[in-house]
């Protein structure tokens, strides 16, 4: 038997937004996500997630293909915990994993060391090798030997890697095209395109991604795109994501002065819901794109924006805070059925499918953030 693991998602307001759906446990913060990372140090490793919330808990249980912890201990136990008598919850567990590690201001303090570490695991396992020389028009400023490239991944004439400040990888069936600079430490995942884009490390940028433009100290999850012109800095930005052409996102204020999210307090509100000011404690920070949004051409973000799940913003400068499901800034929602429908049609368009634990999540979500507008008309 392998060792016994907790998740203990203590769902703060700095750790929330990262991701509804996949939770913080499921989202990328390097080459990989924290889950991924414990089941390849430990493959027999036994896994709970916990929430605060029973439901959530579940759902999110299933979305990371863990236990969810009330299935194997009782609720009061949870209980207590909750309520600050205990902290047996850990106890039972070999091994905890705390939310608060991946924090969003946290997450891109430690992004560039995680992303050097998981290299370097990776290199050891063999799933990439260490640049001997670079190939006819491809141009390294630094050491060949700092870029690390799987035998299927692609550099094309006109890239420039530069590794003086980390390493480089290229996963597999990733490409990087013609007139892209890369600066580590910087991670391109598998089947993603890099075109005419400027990537200023540290940089991960998740699987089967579109990136262009320039993009600095940031997080791409799964599936997302962001092909074209225009500025990401220092953001976290979730799986199913489409930025359009000339989005850009401010990631330092006018004053120099520190950056605070303002969020809804409670777990799960609408767009009234009473908010509180999370401090970051950084001075460079740009937005927080939840899970499934998109956002229009030529949308400005202002700085410490925080976009929650399956909304889609166009028409206007959007709030500091977007409510999750939001259409547009008329108060509308994405309707439930248009949104999974929706996400049929693009998932299909990377080979992907609408799994039943996605749509459960989706269903919970919408119904738990409130009917607080019209269904969208389209």
């Amino acid at each position: 038997m392998g060792s016994t693991v907790l998740l203990l998602d203590r769902d703060t307001a700095a750790s929330r937004h990262v991701s509804r759906v996949w939770t913080v446990f499921g989202s990328r913060n390097g080459i990989h996500a924290p889950v991924e990372r414990l089941r390849l140090a430990s493959p027999d490793a036994e896994i709970a997630y916990f929430h605060p919330d029973a439901e959530y808990e579940r759902r999110a249980a299933a979305m990371l293909g863990a236990a969810p912890f009330r299935s194997l201990h009782p609720e009061e136990l949870a209980l207590r915990y909750l309520a600050g008598e205990t902290d047996e919850i850990a106890s039972v567990f070999e091994a905890v994993i705390d939310s608060g590690e991946f924090a969003a201001g946290r997450l891109l303090d430690d992004l560039g060391g995680r992303i050097a570490e998981d290299i370097a695991a990776a290199a050891a396992r063999g799933g990439f090798a260490p640049m001997a020389q670079a190939g006819d028009g491809v141009h390294v400023v630094g050491r060949p030997s700092e870029v690390f490239l799987h035998p299927d991944a692609a550099l094309y004439p006109g890239t420039v890697l530069d590794t003086r400040d980390g390493p480089i990888a290229i996963d597999a069936r990733a490409s990087v095209g013609q007139f892209s600079y890369i600066a580590g430490p910087a991670y391109v995942g598998p089947d993603a395109r890099v075109d005419n884009c400027r990537l200023l490390g540290p940089v991960a940028i998740g699987r089967h991604c579109r990136v262009g433009g320039e993009i600095e100290c940031s997080i791409l999850g799964d599936f997302s795109n962001k092909h074209h012109e225009g500025f990401l800095g220092h953001s976290i930005v979730g799986r199913w994501v489409n930025l359009g052409a000339l989005v850009t996102t401010s990631d330092l204020k006018n004053n120099y002065g520190e950056v605070r999210l303002s969020v809804p307090t409670a777990f799960l509100a609408g767009p009234g819901a009473e908010r509180e000011q999370v401090a970051l404690g950084r001075i460079k920070f740009g937005s927080v794109i939840g899970d499934c949004v998109k956002v229009a051409i030529g949308t400005c973000l202002n700085t410490g924006t925080v976009i929650d799940t399956g909304s889609n913003v166009f028409a206007g400068d959007p709030p500091k805070y977007v409510p999750a499901f939001a259409w547009g800034p008329s108060g509308a929602r994405y309707g439930l059925d248009r949104f999974l429908k929706d996400c049929e049609t693009i998932f299909a368009r990377r080979r992907q499918t609408v799994g039943a634990a996605f749509r459960d999540m989706a269903e919970y979500l919408w119904h738990a953030t409130g009917d607080t507008g019209p269904d969208a008309a389209r």
